[in-house]
């Protein structure tokens, strides 16, 4: 595959910037709210969310080198080390439920942390509908389905320490029935 041209490389930095711009806000945004909440499980939510924001950054990053040094960019994946499903999952069985009891802390920061992925989506996923070329698309897409993941996970935690009737409710394949225990 040849390197990238002038042309190849405008087209691409731009949505890059703009995605980079977007992990790292994410990023800073999720550490600090894991810092200011109290509640055990909803810290290693956002501390894992942090991690994965941090790692998007990390790929985005990459990829501006690769551009920089005009090597080739042919491997565009998004797709992080480790599911927050999983993490938080491990991290909930683990823990004895009664430490893991309902909460209303800080309901305000997750309704900003759901805006803030469901944001990052809807950008991702214009710049998807608007690539031509199929390497940038599935890069795209990979991050839409990473911010996806993030909001699904933030919503789950969410309507679980809130004890939202919505939670049980809501799209079989979006609820962590593994937390009705």
């Amino acid at each position: 595959m040849p390197t990238a041209t002038s042309n190849q490389k405008r087209s691409i930095i731009d949505p890059l910037k703009l995605a980079l711009n977007f992990e790292i806000k994410g990023a800073i945004f999720y550490l600090n709210f894991a810092t200011k909440i109290k509640h055990a499980l909803a810290k290693k939510l956002f501390y894992s969310l942090a991690a994965k924001e941090i790692e998007h950054a990390q790929k985005v990053d990459e990829i501006f080198g690769t551009i920089k040094e005009n090597k080739e960019f042919k491997n565009l994946t998004m797709k992080t080390s480790s599911n927050v499903e999983k993490e938080i999952k491990d991290y909930f069985l683990k823990s004895k439920q009664k430490t893991l009891k309902k909460s209303l802390d800080n309901l305000k920061g997750y309704e900003l942390a759901l805006d803030m992925e469901k944001k990052s989506y809807d950008v991702y996923k214009d710049l998807y509908k608007k690539s031509k070329d199929p390497i940038k698309k599935k890069f795209f897409e990979g991050l839409m389905n990473e911010e996806k993941e993030h909001y699904d996970a933030i919503a789950n935690v969410y309507n679980y320490l809130t004890g939202s009737g919505d939670w049980l409710q809501s799209d079989e394949s979006k609820v962590w029935n593994w937390m009705n225990i």
